[in-house]
This record gives C-alpha cells, sequence and structure tokens, in this order.
C-alpha cells in the first residue's frame, strides 16, 4: 500500500486539476489556432486587404464571436468579396476592394 504525504496528496490533486483544465481548453484552442479560417479572413482575402496587427486581433475576436459565421461562410462559398450588412467588422470593407 502506497502512503501519501499531505504535501504529496495537494500536489496530484493540483496536477489533476490542471490536467482537467487543459483537456477543458483545448478544443477552444484548436479553434483559436485556425483562426485564419474565420470568413473575415476569406473575405480580406479576396480585397487584398490586411488590416493592421491590433485592428487584425479585434477583427478576429469579432468574427469568432458573431452568430453570423454559417452565414458568412456560405457567402464565401458563394464567392462574395464582403459580409453582409449586419457585419461586426463592416468598417474593414468599407472603401476597400
Amino acid at each position: 500500500m502506497i502512503t501519501l504525504d499531505p504535501t504529496s496528496l495537494i500536489l496530484i490533486i493540483l496536477a489533476a486539476a490542471l490536467a482537467g483544465a487543459l483537456a477543458s481548453v483545448m478544443p477552444a484552442w484548436e479553434g483559436m489556432r485556425a483562426r485564419r479560417s474565420l470568413p473575415v479572413w476569406a473575405f480580406l482575402r479576396r480585397r487584398g486587404s490586411t488590416p493592421e496587427r491590433a485592428a487584425a486581433l479585434q477583427a478576429e475576436l469579432r468574427c469568432e464571436i458573431c452568430s453570423a459565421k454559417r452565414r458568412c461562410r456560405q457567402l464565401v462559398s458563394e464567392g462574395a468579396i464582403g459580409p453582409g450588412s449586419n457585419c461586426p467588422n463592416a468598417e474593414l470593407f468599407r472603401g476597400s476592394g
């Protein structure tokens, strides 16, 4: 039988909690790694536009949380050069392309 002192037990519990937290974050992490596949990037590539770094991060975040991603992906597949009028990144598409 293995006996553990309280310090070792606490370390094992913390390690298990950390492993559980990492396992729960991994699906979201993969989604963020694939962020270049967000509709906003497809539209910007079609227009030959690239926003500055800070604006790009904000655009990614707005696109990631937008409820219209499915519709935008459909627009991309149909060959549209910009999203619909209700896009949270609409200012990126005004005056370009």
